[in-house]
């Protein structure tokens, strides 16, 4: 079991209200910085669909030079028969590690804790996000570059693999 500590968990949901919703879109390079989102440029963030799995809203989180460690949140639909996500890899070129997590609270504090699996409900939305279920991408082997796209293969239990690009979100 993976544990990480309340600060790095208070530290990483601090940069995600910080950043807001245009960071999605600046990380596509859609827009500068300073503009609001809109709904079409939010819904470029890595997607793909296989059997009855539809991955949308992926992306990498941005982490300073020298981190070890990242994070990618998505959201996982399955449209008919409940699914399990069991596994999810990004290129050795780009980290050496893929872990399932979750972040929840174990004797008073927050703890992110390793998962062997993660449901995904019949015709139902799993939201991996910070604070919740999510993917822990460690081992980085170089520096990230903000809207560089990033290729996460998921493995299901029914679905099988299905592949995502997700960007890298400065955050």
């Amino acid at each position: 079991m993976t544990t990480i500590t309340r600060r790095a968990i208070t530290t990483i949901a601090i940069a995600a209200t910080t950043a807001g919703g245009a960071a999605t879109a600046v990380a596509h390079g859609d827009m500068p910085a300073s503009t609001s989102p809109t709904p079409s440029t939010m819904a470029k963030a890595g997607k793909a669909t296989k059997a009855n799995i539809t991955v949308s809203k992926a992306v990498v989180r941005m982490v300073p030079p020298g981190s070890a460690n990242t994070a990618a949140y998505m959201n996982i639909r399955s449209k008919g028969m409940p699914d399990r996500l069991l596994r999810a890899s990004v290129p050795k070129s780009f980290a050496m590690k893929t872990e399932l997590h979750r972040s929840m609270m174990v004797d008073g504090q927050m703890k992110m804790v390793q998962q062997k699996s993660i449901a995904i409900p019949r015709n139902g939305t799993r939201v991996l996000k910070m604070g919740s279920f999510h993917l822990m991408i460690m081992g980085l082997t170089g520096n990230l570059v903000a809207g560089k796209r990033i290729r996460i293969t998921l493995t299901f239990q029914k679905a099988g693999r299905v592949m995502v690009s997700a960007p890298i979100m400065e955050m």
